[in-house]
């Protein structure tokens, strides 16, 4: 028993309104749908229209096979490499024992005093010449050779910097 004060007759009074509401809200909820489905399809074919008329992808004015707009570590070496232009070459070639005189006769009497250092008889003599022939020609290239370079910049840090900046 519920209460008192409630008549028998609300709840089938209250199933016929809540079955009224049902009917009504069947009958907009199936309009709507069909509405929806009627913009849905509308929309669709817009698109379909718009789509077979707009097939192509977008390309961008400045691309080309040769230089693309997108970058690659290819691309960046391609580009610094036309940036400094072909590699400098002195237009009098020497080869290579002239070109590295210094260096051959260097290593030559280096190899000929350790040689010298490993016998008996002059051991000493030329175990202390090796010494005087290092820093003779560590100070001799300098002025032979090395005052020519010494103060030019550092090729590839200047075309590191001129990539960069």
């Amino acid at each position: 028993m519920l209460t008192r004060w409630t008549s028998r007759f609300t709840f089938s009074a209250e199933q016929v309104v809540a079955q009224k509401t049902f009917v009504k809200f069947n009958e907009r909820y199936a309009a709507n749908l069909e509405e929806f489905k009627r913009k849905v399809s509308s929309v669709a074919s817009q698109a379909e229209a718009i789509k077979s008329s707009t097939q192509r992808a977008y390309v961008h004015p400045l691309h080309t096979a040769y230089k693309p707009t997108f970058p690659s570590v290819s691309i960046t070496v391609t580009t610094s490499n036309e940036l400094r232009g072909p590699e400098q070459v002195s237009p009098h070639y020497e080869h290579f024992s002239f070109a590295r005189r210094q260096a051959l006769i260097f290593i030559g009497g280096l190899i000929a005093l350790r040689f010298i250092a490993n016998t008996e008889d002059f051991f000493m003599f030329a175990q202390t010449a090796t010494w005087l022939w290092s820093f003779y020609f560590a100070y001799n290239y300098f002025w032979l050779e090395g005052k020519k370079y010494f103060l030019m910049p550092f090729l590839h840090r200047f075309y590191r910097k001129l990539l960069t900046h």
